[in-house]
């Protein structure tokens, strides 16, 4: 797992400075209104269609921003 990598020095430290991980899927948005959503196809359905530009990049997206 990273905090940031190499080349992003500042998310490196930040997250070392207030003891968080930044995993890097989900672009820099706050999807905690997300936590309530159990159901695999309700959350793929609505996080798609709100965040398309993340999902059109990678399928995958969806998938971490779920299961994280």
């Amino acid at each position: 797992m990273s905090l940031g990598g190499k080349n992003r020095k500042e998310v490196h430290d930040w997250c070392l400075e207030n003891e968080f991980i930044a995993l890097g899927y989900g672009d820099n948005v706050d999807h905690s209104k997300y936590l309530a959503i159990k159901d695999w196809a309700d959350f793929r359905d609505k996080f798609s269609n709100e965040y398309s530009y993340m999902v059109e990049s990678s399928k995958y997206t969806v998938q971490a921003v779920y299961a994280f």
